[in-house]
């Protein structure tokens, strides 16, 4: 998968008018139950889309929410 995107974010940049901004995510959400799983696939959503704290039961961090915004800004 990772070698999927790096290809096509190489491709994009060649064609497209938009900048390409690849992420390995390798935070563990504080979703109550999931916290088991790691950074699994979709952990990095909830950031990235600037929905943190939208699932209303888990405790984010202050630094949670800085990624957040550091994700979401570009």
């Amino acid at each position: 998968m990772t070698r999927a995107m790096h290809r096509w974010a190489r491709l994009q940049t060649r064609s497209g008018k938009s900048a390409v901004y690849l992420w390995f995510f390798t935070g563990t959400p504080p979703e109550k139950g999931l916290e088991k799983f790691g950074a699994y696939h979709g952990a990095e959503v909830m950031y990235a889309y600037h929905n943190l704290g939208k699932d209303g039961d888990a405790d984010y961090w202050t630094a949670d929410f800085r990624l957040r915004d550091h994700m979401t800004a570009y």
